[in-house]
């Protein structure tokens, strides 16, 4: 079966591990997870459109602020909050050790600590306002949730795994063609929802990448499942930022 004939299951296999919708496939579709992961930014234009069409229905006879929380709510209930969850883990660990590898158990241990309630609290609070200042604009999100997935690819198949299990390991190493692929379809897909906008949506994603993942090897040596998540909501939240202004 050639590449192109996989995409559909590729597809279907990304929203599996990204969300938590039921998607019956079979077992050896999850054999090619890591090679699969080209696909991470169409789970992102999945979940943005999901977003906007629960805030653009409710708006209609709701305010817009009860429209976004309500969006964000279903959104959170789509996705398991696993991307907040590893933001949580993070916040927890990296600023409540001095070690790497204490670090590495708080973040495994499921109890969230004060830090990262705190940096849920502030990063959702965030996420709300910039969605309600930039008028919940379909591009707007569509375009942060797909950039804030292109990278991840290429985090995992070029950033060392900090631990031996987790979620991250057990995808496996996409090749780096396939984290390639990922960041060229998110490119194309950012300049097509915002236009030349997208030139300064795509450098300020590297840039927030790049920040998140020397933070992680400072502090714990490379990558895992939940520096991933923390990229993402982080990166997310940059890019609502960055548009809203606009």
């Amino acid at each position: 079966m050639s590449n192109f004939s996989k995409a559909p299951r590729d597809i279907f296999l990304c929203f599996s591990l990204l969300t938590r919708i039921p998607i019956n496939l079979p077992q050896n579709a999850f054999e090619r997870q890591s090679r699969a992961t080209w696909a991470f930014p169409l789970v992102g234009l999945g979940v943005g459109l999901l977003l906007w069409a629960v805030i653009d229905l409710l708006n209609i006879g709701l305010p817009l602020y009860i429209a976004v929380i309500v969006g964000m709510a279903t959104s959170l209930f789509v996705t398991g909050a696993m991307h907040e969850d590893g933001l949580a883990d993070c916040v927890d660990g990296f600023w409540g050790a001095y070690t790497k590898d204490r670090r590495l158990e708080i973040m495994k241990d499921s109890q969230i600590g004060t830090y990262g309630v705190l940096g849920l609290g502030f990063v959702i609070t965030l996420k709300a306002i910039f969605l309600i200042e930039g008028a919940a604009q379909l591009s707007m999100i569509l375009a942060a949730a797909v950039a804030s997935r292109s990278a991840l690819p290429m985090i995992m198949s070029q950033v060392q795994n900090a631990r031996r299990s987790g979620l991250s390991q057990s995808v496996g190493l996409p090749s780096f063609m396939t984290a390639i692929g990922s960041i060229f379809l998110g490119c194309v897909l950012v300049l097509l929802l915002t236009g030349l906008t997208g030139i300064l949506v795509i450098l300020f994603t590297a840039c927030l990448v790049c920040g998140i993942v020397m933070l992680a090897k400072r502090k714990i040596g490379g990558q895992t499942g939940d520096v991933l998540g923390a990229c993402q909501i982080i990166t997310e939240l940059g890019v609502l930022a960055l548009l809203s202004l606009f």
